[in-house]
């Protein structure tokens, strides 16, 4: 009636007592094959599926990140190239740099906060339920979810300054030839 039984072994004599638990067992139910398994092999399967898993969701936000600053880097130049004149007059203007990191940024980066204030509650609940299946249990604070976000404007930030670089020093003559 019993499926399992747990047997505490001095190290090095794992051999002779799974040896020992196999007769017992053949003598007590011949018809149920033994499946002696040591608890420390075990837990390093389940380790061990925990960091397969780790793996593929970081190469998959890996990726995900990966595609979102394409899109960003591409929405950026599309802006700058359509933006072009007003760039030109508005540094013949005297803008000044932040001006213009400003200009190209704020619609896009509002579209980012949006995006983390959508994604911080679903990620709560998943990590929540996931952290909820481990027996010594952490919680999750919000710190996790700030250092997220300002993360995300950082890597944001980057894939958009090389066209908003590229456009504060240009040259305003050519940007006002330019159509």
């Amino acid at each position: 009636r019993y499926r399992n039984i747990l047997v505490k072994v001095r190290p090095g004599e794992e051999a002779a007592v799974l040896e020992k638990l196999e007769g017992i067992w053949k003598r007590l139910r011949p018809e149920l094959p033994f499946s002696g398994i040591f608890l420390e092999d075990a837990l390093n399967r389940e380790y061990r599926r925990e960091r397969s898993w780790g793996k593929i969701v970081g190469c998959s936000a890996g990726f995900a990140l990966f595609i979102a600053c394409m899109g960003l880097f591409g929405l950026t130049a599309v802006n700058v190239v359509r933006r072009t004149k007003e760039t030109g007059i508005r540094k013949v203007l005297g803008a000044s740099s932040a001006d213009f990191l400003f200009l190209f940024s704020k619609d896009l980066l509002k579209w980012v906060a949006v995006a983390n204030l959508l994604a911080w509650p679903i990620a709560f609940v998943a990590a929540r339920e996931w952290l909820s299946g481990f027996a010594y249990r952490v919680d999750i604070g919000i710190w996790v979810f700030v250092a997220a976000g300002i993360l995300s404007f950082l890597i944001a930030g980057l894939a958009m300054s090389w066209h908003i670089l590229k456009a504060i020093f240009s040259d305003p003559v050519r940007a006002l030839r330019y159509e």
